[in-house]
């Protein structure tokens, strides 16, 4: 089977921790994240609710986001295998843009100049630079969408959640199938609404912003007498961010105005906000001006 997948798409998810306080007390939280690069400016790309601690609660509760670390993977040229974490410490936290449809659970942080680098265990010297991205062309259309993807696709996404491999800090692959009709916006409850697809697979705490890959579909035939029909083969996408699952029994919870995990077991049911949102982001919301000081 041709995926158009290999490890490297393993790496282009980082862990995200975060620190909300209050004031008096600080509450530690953790999640996924990807940079997305366009004309070599960093995004990074993580669901609301991950740097948002009132995004689900309806109410503002006092806690702020106090800090955020990113672990980041560098990589051998020449073997091609990763190599060592850098943790950044991202201090301009007020540089977070939002989906302008609060419905759509979507963070980008876009500022990344003033970042502070960890100290490294062992005192190598660390660079700033990010080696596992996501190029923006790979991003899903609004076309894509409408004519490329269907349901029962396969769909792979990378991320932390809490059976991550641990003992080398490494993110975890899973797997999934498109659930429901990608051309429209899937919701398990009336109010629970957004520009999202849902998929058969496990999604779980922790995995929160993880990017989400539809497998490549076919394989390439150029030249000769030999033609395939044209929709015979689609590339590999990043078709959007993980954001949540939804429990056996949930239909009726509401919480601030959302239908939000609450109760009962994993319905094997997940979803992803469309990779649509993310360019919309990224396009019209982001300032163009500021490149950064994280490097591809």
């Amino acid at each position: 089977m041709h995926t158009g997948i290999n490890n490297t798409f393993l790496y282009s998810a980082c862990k995200i921790s975060c620190t909300f306080s209050n004031g008096s007390n600080s509450i530690n939280t953790r999640g996924t994240g990807f940079f997305i690069n366009k004309g070599s400016i960093p995004y990074l790309i993580t669901n609301r609710h991950v740097v948002d601690f009132d995004y689900y609660k309806g109410h503002n509760t006092g806690y702020q986001l106090s800090r955020l670390l990113v672990d980041n993977r560098h990589f051998d040229p020449a073997t091609q295998l990763p190599t060592d974490i850098v943790t950044f410490e991202l201090h301009d936290l007020d540089k977070i843009v939002f989906s302008q449809e609060r419905k759509n659970d979507i963070a980008c942080l876009y500022y990344l100049n003033n970042i502070e680098l960890l100290p490294h265990k062992d005192g190598k010297a660390q660079k700033c630079e990010v080696a596992f991205h996501i190029p923006y062309d790979l991003l899903a259309t609004e076309n894509d969408f409408l004519t490329k993807l269907n349901v029962c696709d396969f769909i792979g996404f990378s991320g932390y959640p809490n059976a991550h491999d641990v003992r080398n800090n490494n993110p975890i692959f899973r797997m999934g199938s498109i659930a429901s009709d990608p051309r429209t916006n899937y919701s398990f409850c009336e109010d629970f609404v957004g520009d999202i697809v849902a998929y058969d697979g496990l999604s779980s705490g922790g995995a929160s912003g993880s990017p989400v890959f539809s497998l490549q579909k076919g394989f390439e035939i150029g030249g000769g007498l030999i033609k395939t029909s044209e929709n015979f083969y689609r590339r590999a996408l990043c078709v959007g961010i993980n954001a949540g699952h939804v429990k056996e029994g949930q239909r009726e919870v509401m919480l601030g105005g959302y239908c939000v995990p609450i109760t009962g077991l994993h319905s094997g049911i997940s979803y992803f906000y469309k990779s649509t949102e993310i360019i919309k982001i990224i396009d019209e919301i982001c300032p163009k001006e500021y490149p950064g000081h994280i490097t591809f």
